[in-house]
């Protein structure tokens, strides 16, 4: 038998691990998501159509999402430390190579392939340490972090624009793929929990090894059962299905879990990504821009702390709190769009 797997420690080093993904999403995932207040000057010095400038944020979400599937058999074959670090100096070569892209083609490799790809690996690796350091207490570190990172969000925004005004548009970029690459820091401080001890060795009896002859037997007559061109692919599929996890896709709670997530995720995401373009077409400065966003953060942080005082109120399940905040976003944001009089990005 091998070692079982060590228990969290519900604390201690695991605050550590929540510091940390607070820092990635600060540095990293919420500065991608907010990139709009300097993307929107870059393209137009650029004369990069609205059109290729949507394909190339779209893509570069579209990416990370893809990719992130690849992210699970990486994370489990050098643990989510290498990963977090890999992905961190991807994304931050990605963003800063950005910053001297003149085309469109330059921009999708830079900022929708490569930095992309960094991100759609360094996220999930966050995801995993945090779930490996808490059990019990998983609920209060995931509110922690969220808290924390609707707090960081307050601020990017004006980080942002400040970069924008002191070193422009296309200096920013650079500027930011520095900060970007500070989340290499966390990355490095998550580290993994020492392995539990193996069970001691146990001394195998005569009629065990009296066996062994006819074992070994058996698994010859496997293994040459299984080089038959039928059960070899059977088992590629099957090794397929491993590396990927897609036995989770057995379970129609899941997949529709998954689904509904996805979408919802995507809507929100392109509202925080395209929100700047519409408001410098409203004639807003990035100044401006960036103090509504960061009002916004701030909201987003109020609610990400009342929302489980809410829930317990309400005595509702939290697939029915999750319904009603996706009607509260489809009306507010669909009134956000009637008062532009049809007005699309």
């Amino acid at each position: 038998m091998g070692a079982s797997p060590p228990a969290p420690p519900e604390g201690g080093y695991g605050w550590v691990i929540v510091g940390c993904y607070v820092a990635n999403m600060a540095c990293a995932i919420q500065l991608v998501q907010m990139m709009g207040l300097v993307l929107k000057d870059v393209f137009k010095s650029l004369d990069i159509s609205d059109s290729e400038g949507t394909t190339i944020i779209t893509l570069c979400q579209a990416v990370s999402f893809v990719l992130g599937v690849v992210a699970g058999p990486i994370i489990r074959r050098w643990g989510f430390r290498w990963a977090a670090a890999g992905g961190a100096l991807l994304a931050a070569a990605g963003l800063a190579l950005s910053s001297t892209a003149r085309t469109f083609i330059e921009f999708t490799l830079y900022f929708s392939l490569l930095m992309a790809s960094g991100l759609s690996l360094s996220y999930p690796a966050y995801i995993v340490a945090l779930n490996t350091y808490f059990r019990s207490r998983r609920t209060l570190a995931t509110a922690v972090a969220m808290a924390l990172t609707g707090a960081a969000a307050i601020l990017t925004p004006q980080v942002i624009s400040a970069a924008s005004g002191h070193f422009g548009p296309s200096g920013a970029m650079l500027a930011l793929g520095g900060v970007l690459l500070q989340s290499l820091v966390g990355a490095v401080l998550l580290r993994p929990l020492p392995a539990a001890r193996p069970p001691p060795p146990t001394t195998a009896t005569p009629a065990a090894e009296a066996e062994t002859p006819m074992l070994k037997t058996d698994l010859t007559q496997g293994e040459k059962a299984e080089s038959s061109p039928p059960v070899r692919v059977y088992g590629a599929l099957r090794s397929v299905v491993a590396f990927f996890d897609l036995e989770l896709l057995r379970s129609p709670s899941f997949a529709c879990l998954l689904v509904g997530t996805s979408l919802g995720l995507f809507a929100d995401i392109n509202f925080v990504q395209f929100l700047p373009f519409v408001l410098g077409r409203r004639g807003f400065s990035t100044r401006e821009a960036a103090d509504i966003m960061s009002v916004f953060g701030v909201t987003d942080t109020l609610c990400r702390l009342s929302a489980p005082l809410l829930h317990r109120a309400c005595g509702r399940s939290s697939r029915f709190m999750y319904a009603a905040t996706l009607g509260v976003f489809a009306a507010t944001r669909t009134g956000e769009w009637s008062a532009t009089k049809g007005y699309f990005i």
